[in-house]
């Protein structure tokens, strides 16, 4: 290195790692697909930042990807981090379907040996569409 006279010099460096825009999470959610079932998910996606991206979600088993699977019913937050420390924070919730209800109307034959009697069963809840057995 040469000697440098004495004075004011200006210096600029450029890091290959800074990020060109701010990093952005967003997360989408998959209910449960019945009443206290544990097969929930979310999935946070990332947009800008720099790769690669570290996950941390407060689901019971601490999962570290871009999806948590298995989830409950509940809410849940992520923390995204980017290779330079933006760090990103996002709650949404998993929900679970309303219980299953079913409600039987019944008109019974007008004679014996007839087949004229009738029934129905009115459904709501769970998670359509719904398959109906009648067994017959």
């Amino acid at each position: 290195m040469k000697k440098l006279l004495l004075g004011l010099f200006t210096f600029a460096a450029a890091s290959q790692f800074l990020s060109a825009q701010t990093l952005q999470v967003s997360v989408s959610v998959s209910d449960l697909s019945c009443n206290s079932v544990c097969d929930g998910s979310a999935t946070a996606t990332t947009t800008n930042g720099t790769a690669p991206f570290t996950y941390s979600w407060d689901d019971p088993g601490n999962q570290t990807d871009s999806v948590a699977i298995g989830l409950c019913a509940g809410i849940y937050t992520v923390e995204v981090i980017d290779f330079v420390g933006d760090t990103v924070i996002v709650t949404d919730t998993v929900s679970e379907p309303a219980l299953l209800a079913a409600t039987a109307t019944t008109t019974d034959a007008t004679c014996n040996g007839l087949s004229d009697g009738t029934a129905s069963l009115a459904v709501a809840g769970g998670t359509a569409p719904y398959v109906i057995d009648w067994g017959s």
